[in-house]
């Protein structure tokens, strides 16, 4: 009980400290050892006790998750809402500035990735999500980050660059220690008190317990030696992190931070901070860089800005020390937030505001001024003796000063005492991106390892392989040595040579050699100036050296949980490489809209312009692709092929190929298969059609129309039901010829086995598309020629204003319209063979009739008034015969008959004249119409019919009366649509079982 009783106050402690690991730990003793309690029955003052501490140490970590739940999601919308203002560099007065934004992201990057396995499961999400974020942000882009050549070195060698960066900083160096030591001469008694004070406050910092909760071995163990460049991890060098290590625990082995004049006399290489501050150490830290410490309050050294504490010129690190009192102001604010991550979290989103809104007005000219009146700020370090004294300066290092020769290392001197103050602070900056370039560079590699172990081990929270996918897709491009291993994973040498047949006729090939060429980057690629990353590398390589940059690997390496097999998961045995083509698609597009003058698009929402084939590796991922396709039948892809497949239709050019791999694998006669394939077809133009684009001219429609013809033709009524949907669902997208052969395929030789079919499902299915595409088509083409639009409601009195009307309307019909307007008069056909009325004004239909005669004989335009009922039968008679021979008929014949529909409506005006003239003659002249009308109609029924079939048939007569039955209900169901407003498409529902024997099969009907 005793031992009981201690873990449940532990748990409470801990509880209140916001110790997460030590409750998950204890709570399972304490329902444990309730269970056994109550099962002996045994009630002990002391067990209600404890219960009372579980129960206020489980609301207690309760409120504890929703706390970080906050400030991740305040985070998270912090960072995605001002990435695309991250792009406008203009945002930032200054180099210097956008130089301290990098910094703050890259620290919050380096912070993310350290405590994602060691925070709620639940946020663990949103750590990933803002770590994506951080690498889009504007930022942290390549024309952002990649520092331009100052004009001072543009005739410089690398190693000449850095040596005369060095005769910069020794120059400084002395200055500042000349001008510190004729300050204590003039005043040694106050510069003693001063040093007293800032080591009374050093010493007051350091025995703040406090401290001891912002920092973890797991961060010191991450601390890169040197920032980064130095070969050794006990030693400093004059180049290091660009970090300042101020008031940091973990720069002393004992745990305690330094007095200000053991820091200056133990870092030779780095100069000494204003007033009680601490060294500028050389090591990045994770954890203590994002704590409310003055390494991210101030701005970057040599003058850049900052926040009011004084810049040391003669430090090679990214930034110096605040004063004594912006070290105890962010102590007060760290132990206001508390400790734990949700004290990094809160000082990080504090200090990520603050570069993100907070923009300081002084540009590089002023800065550079600064920099002259910095120079005193750094005498108590330069008292302490010479930056190189002592320590062994690191390889890359001596490899510069060892490339440049005694004689122009003078040279480069006296340069340097030439400079300008601001062409000195363009040197000094050049240097200090370099090292943030070199930082970053180790923040990508860190990223990559978190995201492969995040691939390959078991999910731990919602949207992890996502996530993860996400990340290895911006780390594509960013990394070229991992794309080239990644692309040897996903596609082995047996896939490389495989064959894909359908790949036939398309612009590029995706044989082996072929494969291997387009790996690198296209010569005429726009999103070269995006997504190369190759020089940034290329640079580094080529200051720093190969072997510093491998130092950097090792250090973290070393550090890091071995790498899963994650080449076995995006590989042909895995179960990623489908999500992972997802987001690589989408941070295409995200990129190409970034910046779409650079990327080439017409708009920031387009990516049909996008030149893909020039991506690297883009041809390898689509060959992996359609072999996953071949390889799987329609109705066995997973949800992440399916999703995929949508993606990748940014490029349309794809949609010819994945239509013949998707259809010649699927079974006609399976209703499964057809039913998948389907509706994988129907999600892929449903893509075209959300972004407003038609079929692309690859596309195979002939193809694509004989498949559609075998499904529409088969006898298994779940076939031919989806192939109908398919039709119903995509038909806008067609143009005026591959519209024309659809309609000639449903309404000329399958209308009536689709109409009068045994399946009630099917006959639904036809008639909504009659209705809601053609008739509705057809309604919309009245409106625009006649200028009024029918509701239905109102029938009568809209068709006697059309008669009263005389001016004529100028229409210019499309392709599209003709055609609807052709497939409308084979719809009255089908509709009169049935015994039923015609549904729209026979007025109105005759003057799209005529517009569409007049567009079938070459007019663009079709001016006239709108027929009258004595001239509207002629005119859709006309149409109806120009319908017929469309197919068949020579030309002259198809010439002739809308020449005959558009003379009717021509004639109207001169027999009304004769009419009022005369009316006995007009008396005479209706019996002699009526029966001009009477021989044109039997000349109709005498020439070929419409449809093919013969409606009288006897073993048709019961499912005639079931089609009209059902007809006019969905006709009530059209109008009512209409008089609605006819806003949305109403959804064809297929149910997985609708058949029933007494309502499909009319028994008695049969003989």
């Amino acid at each position: 009980m005793f031992i009981c009783c201690c873990w449940f106050g532990r748990s409470s402690v801990a509880a209140a400290a916001g110790d997460v690991h030590v409750l998950l730990l204890v709570w399972p003793l304490i329902c444990c050892w309730l269970w056994i309690s109550r099962a002996s029955s045994c009630v002990f003052e002391p067990a209600a006790a404890a219960a009372a501490a579980a129960a206020a140490a489980a609301a207690a970590a309760a409120q504890s998750l929703e706390a970080v739940r906050a400030a991740c999601e305040e985070l998270l919308q912090l960072l995605s809402s001002s990435e695309t203002e991250g792009r406008r560099t203009f945002l930032y007065s200054s180099e210097a500035e956008l130089l301290r934004s990098q910094r703050v992201l890259l620290h919050l990057g380096n912070h993310l990735l350290e405590f994602v396995n060691f925070v709620y499961w639940q946020c663990r999400g949103s750590y990933c999500a803002a770590l994506c974020a951080i690498l889009k942000r504007g930022e942290l882009d390549l024309g952002t980050l990649l520092p331009p050549r100052p004009e001072s070195c543009a005739a410089l060698s690398w190693s000449e660059v850095y040596v005369l960066y060095a005769a910069i900083k020794a120059q400084n160096a002395a200055a500042a220690a000349a001008a510190a030591a004729a300050e204590g001469a003039a005043d040694p008694a106050a510069a003693a008190a001063e040093g007293a004070a800032a080591a009374a406050e050093g010493a007051a910092a350091a025995a703040d317990p406090k401290l001891k909760l912002f920092v973890s071995q797991r961060s010191i163990d991450f601390d890169l030696p040197d920032g980064g460049c130095s070969s050794s991890p006990g030693s400093s060098s004059s180049s290091g992190g660009s970090s300042n290590n101020g008031s940091n625990a973990a720069a002393a082995p004992n745990g305690k931070a330094a007095a200000p004049g053991q820091a200056a006399a133990n870092n030779n290489n780095s100069s000494s901070s204003s007033s009680s501050s601490s060294s500028s150490s050389s090591r990045l830290s994770v954890s203590a860089a994002l704590l409310p410490l003055p390494r991210l309050s101030v701005s970057v050294n040599m003058g850049m800005g900052g926040s009011g504490s004084s810049s040391n010129a003669n430090n090679n690190n990214s930034s110096s020390s605040s004063s004594s009192s912006s070290s105890s102001s962010s102590s007060s604010n760290g132990a206001e937030e508390g400790g734990g991550p949700r004290s990094y979290l809160g000082a990080a989103l504090q200090r990520l505001r603050n570069a993100g809104v907070a923009v300081m007005g002084s540009g590089d000219a002023e800065a550079a001024a600064q920099l002259g009146r910095a120079l005193p700020a750094a005498a108590a370090a330069a008292a302490g003796g010479s930056s190189s004294s002592g320590e062994e300066a690191a390889l890359w290092k001596q490899q510069h000063f060892a490339a440049v020769p005694a004689a122009r290392q003078l040279a480069l001197q006296q340069l340097a005492l030439q400079l300008s103050p601001e062409a000195k602070f363009a040197v000094v900056l050049f240097h200090k991106r370099l090292k943030l370039c070199r930082q970053f560079r180790l923040l990508l590699h860190r990223a990559l390892a978190g995201a492969l172990s995040l691939l390959g081990a078991e999910a731990s929270f919602g949207g992890q392989r996502r996530l993860s996918c996400l990340l290895l897709a911006l780390l594509y491009f960013r990394l070229p040595a991992f794309r080239a291993a990644l692309l040897r994973s996903v596609l082995p040498a047996e896939g490389r040579a495989a064959a894909v047949e359908e790949w036939r006729g398309t612009d590029f090939l995706l044989d082996s050699s072929s494969l291997a060429a387009a790996e690198q980057w296209g010569a005429g690629s726009p999103l070269r100036l995006l997504l190369q990353w190759e020089p940034l590398h290329l640079l580094l390589l080529s200051y720093f050296g190969p072997a510093a940059l491998k130092e950097d690997l090792d250090s973290i390496r070393s550090k890091l949980a071995p790498e899963a097999a994650w080449g076995e998961e995006l590989g042909p045995a895995g179960s990623s490489f489908f999500t992972f083509l997802e987001q690589w698609v989408r941070a295409v597009q995200a990129a190409a809209a970034a910046a779409p003058a650079a990327a080439g698009a017409r708009s920031s929402s387009s990516s049909s312009s996008v030149e893909w084939r020039q991506l690297p590796g883009y041809p390898t991922l689509i060959k992996r692709l359609l072999l996953e396709l071949k390889a799987r039948a329609a109705a066995k892809y997973p949800d992440s092929l399916v999703s995929c497949t949508a993606a990748v239709l940014a490029n349309e050019k794809l949609l010819s190929v994945l239509v013949k791999v998707l259809l010649l694998r699927t079974h006609a006669h399976s209703s499964q298969q057809v039913h998948s394939a389907l509706s994988c077809l129907d999600l892929w133009l449903q893509q075209l059609l959300q972004r407003g684009l038609p079929l692309p001219p690859n596309f195979d429609f002939a193809f694509f129309r004989s498949a559609l013809e075998l499904v529409l033709s088969s006898d298994l009524y779940p076939v031919v039901t989806k192939g109908l949907w398919l039709v119903y669902r995509n038909l806008p997208i067609l143009d005026g010829e591959q519209l024309q052969q659809l309609l000639l395929l449903c309404l000329r030789r399958l209308a009536l086995r689709l109409l009068l079919h045994w399946a009630w499902l099917v006959r639904r299915a036809f008639i909504l598309l009659l209705l809601y595409r053609l008739v509705e088509g057809m309604r919309r083409v009245i409106a625009r020629v006649t200028g009024s639009e029918l509701t239905f409601q109102q029938q009568q009195q809209q068709q006697q204003q059309q008669q009263q009307q005389q001016q004529g309307r100028r229409v210019a019909l499309s392709t599209e319209e003709a055609v609807v307007v052709d497939g409308y008069s084979v719809v009255v056909q089908l509709m009169k063979a049935l015994g039923m009325e015609e549904l729209l004004p026979a007025a109105a239909v005759g003057a799209a009739a005529a517009a569409a005669a007049q567009f079938h004989k070459g007019n663009a335009t079709y001016a006239g008034a709108p027929a009258t009922p004595a001239t509207a039968a002629a005119a859709a008679a006309a149409a109806a015969a120009a319908a017929a021979g469309a197919a068949e008929a020579p030309p002259e014949t198809r010439e002739a008959a809308p020449a005959t529909a558009a003379a009717a409506p021509a004639a109207a005006p001169a027999a009304a004249a004769a009419a009022g003239a005369a009316a006995g003659a007009a008396a005479a002249a209706a019996p002699a119409a009526a029966t001009q009308q009477q021989q044109q109609q039997q000349q109709q029924q005498q020439q070929q019919q419409l449809f093919e079939g013969d409606v009288d048939a006897p073993e048709l007569q019961a499912y005639r009366r079931l089609a009209v039955a059902e007809f006019k209900k969905e006709i009530e169901h059209y109008k009512a649509w209409v008089a609605a407003g006819a806003l949305s498409l109403p959804m064809m529902v297929i149910p997985s079982a609708p058949l029933d024997a007494n309502t499909d099969v009319p028994l008695e009907g049969w003989q």
